[in-house]
């Protein structure tokens, strides 16, 4: 009889556990509820962020389940903090970029290699890409604004690019395409999968050269707002502004033509990256994500109709 009350109890406690969120769990557990109810929702919670995570684009690492802790509590923990990830900056790269805050992220140039005989590998690479966990597919639209600050934004030139990559397969392996904008030389470069060469055209005047349709002069701020859009027919388009003043919201966008895709419409996944050329860098700077979304907000006002992008490519080598 104890067997079948026992029973009963337990059965009842994970019908009322089973609605809890981790939080409210955590507090059923140190209350002393039943330990086998208790594990059967962390479980629960467990399988639930592992669907949500197998739901996220490919691109993202692939999960390794046999690497997680045995208890499901402490599973759990680890794959929130995982979907919770933003950027996913490498330690070893923490003399060159390192992450900040969640979304603030410090580049500062190469010290220079003295008294190394042997050849090693760079660590960062010259180029270095952080993925931004909030991928999407193609035939959905997605929105990302990035600001770039610096003492003088010359001297970071071409070290930082704002990217919307392209996930295609081949016989079952991924392959990435970048299409990539330097807010400072108002560049967009392509990177190709698996080839050192590329496509660079100018979408916008330099901020080192001229001034541009804002009718400010070169480099006035140490500050400049880069944004990517990818619309509904998967073709990408870049902005910029200066930071506009205390108050000020209402600074001018300049927009780039929309780049037309350079992948088979077969790829499917899109999603957008911060890119590193430690190498060109000769101040330190600092990339904070302003936003991550579907669509620009109402205040970035995009050109309509929104021409296509006609510049000149030429050959650019990686």
């Amino acid at each position: 009889m104890a067997k079948r009350d026992q029973f009963i109890e337990s059965c009842t406690a994970y019908e009322v556990c089973s609605f809890l969120d981790p939080s409210s769990l955590c507090l059923a557990e140190a209350a002393g509820f039943d330990r086998h109810c208790i594990t059967a929702c962390w479980m629960h919670l467990l399988a639930a962020a592992v669907q949500q995570l197998a739901n996220r684009p490919r691109w993202l690492e692939p999960l390794d389940q046999s690497a997680l802790p045995e208890n499901p509590k402490q599973a759990l923990l680890d794959l929130r903090i995982k979907l919770k990830s933003l950027a996913n900056v490498p330690e070893s790269w923490v003399e060159c970029i390192r992450k900040r805050h969640e979304t603030v992220i410090e580049m500062r140039p190469r010290l220079p290699r003295s008294g190394i005989r042997e050849p090693r590998p760079l660590v960062p690479p010259r180029f270095a890409t952080v993925p931004l966990a909030c991928g999407t597919y193609h035939g959905e639209t997605m929105s990302v604004s990035v600001r770039l600050e610096s003492k003088n934004l010359a001297d970071v030139g071409e070290a930082f690019l704002l990217g919307s990559e392209t996930v295609g397969y081949r016989n079952g392996r991924a392959l990435v395409t970048a299409i990539l904008f330097s807010p400072v030389s108002g560049k967009v470069f392509v990177r190709f999968p698996l080839s050192p060469e590329g496509l660079a055209a100018r979408c916008m005047p330099s901020l080192t050269a001229a001034s541009d349709s804002t009718g400010m002069g070169p480099l006035e701020a140490d500050c400049i707002e880069a944004f990517v859009f990818v619309n509904l027919a998967g073709n990408t388009c870049f902005g910029r502004r200066r930071c506009p003043l205390a108050g000020n919201e209402a600074g001018v966008v300049e927009w780039s033509g929309q780049v037309l895709e350079f992948c088979s419409p077969l790829s499917k996944e899109l999603f957008p990256s911060l890119n590193f050329q430690i190498d060109m860098l000769q101040q330190p700077a600092q990339v904070s994500v302003m936003w991550a979304t579907e669509s620009l907000p109402s205040s970035i006002a995009p050109p309509s109709p929104w021409p296509v992008f006609n510049g000149a490519w030429s050959q650019h080598l990686w």
